[in-house]
């Protein structure tokens, strides 16, 4: 055990091997990176993809918070803050507008749905051997 400190809390002290034990461990670490190389190659395209087209364009979302100018740019134009929010939940155009989103939605539900299934349906019952082969191709 250790002593206690003026905290009262109980103080451990480190084993004299511990430097050496974190060493070896870090270049067991990099001896094993070295060796399976090949992995960490097929997980680096993945990586870019995600950082690419997921994490990248998130910068372009501060513009719904900025005054942007094209001149300035992004980090030149001022900040908004929630003024542009503000703006749209309080104008006269705000219910019109969701009533508007809400029904476009739900129509190409009504519409996109059933469509696929009724066109399988039609092509399933469609006569010939040849025409369904080439259909499923």
């Amino acid at each position: 055990m250790g002593s206690t400190g003026a905290t009262g809390v109980t103080e451990r002290k480190a084993s004299p091997g511990l430097k050496s034990r974190m060493a070896a461990a870090g270049k067991d670490g990099l001896r094993k990176t070295k060796r399976h190389w090949q992995l960490y190659l097929l997980v680096l395209l993945p990586l870019a993809y995600i950082i690419i087209f997921k994490y990248v364009p998130m910068y372009g979302a501060q513009i719904a918070f900025r005054d942007f100018s094209i001149m300035k740019g992004f980090a030149g134009s001022d900040w908004a803050g929630l003024k542009h929010f503000q703006d749209f939940f309080q104008s006269p155009n705000f219910s019109m507008l969701i009533e508007n989103t809400l029904l476009i939605s739900l129509y190409s539900l009504l519409v996109g749905f059933p469509a696929p299934i009724i066109l399988a349906l039609a092509l399933n019952e469609a006569g010939g051997r040849v025409f369904k082969k080439r259909c499923r191709w």
